[in-house]
């Protein structure tokens, strides 16, 4: 009857479920019984429930209706969704190999231009838009080799920089985000991964190439199931 509104994503398990509405910023989380509910009623629902949806069921999904999470399934064709980000296996900069004297100039410039999109899209609640310019930067360069070597080069000369500007520690969002545009000037084009935690609610942010973490250790990042990869 109902599907994910556009720009809505969800993480479910036997926990409960994670929704994330993008277009306005927000989270919302729902215990097991309401995660069946709507893996009944829900299409596109990242589990699939057999249990009949009851009245409270439907109840349910028609007041995530009315709020934007969710809609009626026409069975009009939607672009899927990135698939599930293979899990993360090893962390792609090691500290002891970068090197100071790599940074450029045009680095640093490149760094200031990336702080401030980062700072707009998420100081100004544009979840939405961010991951619109990343999808479409992204399928202009469907077809552009994502070189190992260029990214470990790129990263220290990031990780250089950063030191100087701000620290990650509570900023993930906004340093991904400044990482993906840092990378999008050296024409390597990563993944960027929210994933969430259900039981006590967390979110987080990365970036990530196959199996290698840019912006984390592999042991945190495998703490989050992935809600959102773009």
């Amino acid at each position: 009857m109902f599907r994910l509104a556009k720009g809505v994503f969800a993480c479910a398990s036997e926990e409960g479920a994670i929704v994330l509405d993008s277009e306005r910023d927000s989270y919302l989380g729902f215990d097991p019984e309401q995660e069946r509910a709507l893996g009944a009623l829900v299409s596109d629902w990242p589990r699939m429930a057999i249990d009949v949806a009851g009245d409270a069921a439907i109840q349910l999904a028609r007041a995530l209706q009315k709020r934007g999470v969710l809609e009626l399934d026409d069975g009009a064709y939607r672009d899927a969704a990135l698939a599930s980000p293979p899990a993360v296996t090893e962390s792609l900069h090691l500290w002891e190999e970068m090197s100071a004297q790599d940074v450029r100039l045009r680095d640093v410039w490149a760094f200031a231009v990336a702080c401030l999109f980062a700072g707009w899209y998420s100081r100004n609640g544009k979840f939405g838009p961010a991951i619109r310019r990343v999808r479409r930067r992204k399928s202009l360069h469907a077809r552009a080799h994502f070189n190992v070597d260029s990214a470990q080069i790129a990263l220290s000369r990031y990780y250089h920089i950063r030191a100087f500007f701000f620290s990650k520690r509570g900023r993930c969002l906004f340093d991904s985000l400044t990482l993906l545009e840092f990378l999008a000037h050296e024409h390597l084009y990563p993944d960027w991964i929210i994933g969430v935690q259900i039981q006590p609610f967390a979110a987080h942010s990365w970036i990530q190439h196959e199996r290698f973490v840019l912006n984390g250790t592999p042991e945190f990042v495998r703490g989050y199931r992935p809600i959102l990869a773009v």
